[in-house]
């Protein structure tokens, strides 16, 4: 897969409310995407395995990294 980036964003800590929705981030190893204002679908697990699962997050909650808005992933 490829994924292509609408802007770059610097690497740092930052919260849960600073995703905007369908937007990647990282927590805790393990990458999801925001659904909603409280809740996002995980994709891997801490080790980079594929997963699947719907986790609550409260508005502060810290992350470990946003990934910049992807604009279109090719597969």
């Amino acid at each position: 897969m490829k994924f292509i980036y609408e802007t770059e964003t610097p690497e740092k800590r930052l919260k849960f409310k600073d995703c905007e929705i369908n937007q990647f981030f990282v927590h805790e190893g393990s990458l999801y995407q925001k659904a909603d204002i409280n809740s996002a679908n995980r994709i891997t697990n801490p080790d980079g395995k594929p997963f699947s699962d719907q986790d609550t997050f409260a508005w502060g909650c810290e992350i470990d990294r946003l990934i910049p808005i992807i604009k279109k992933i090719e597969y």
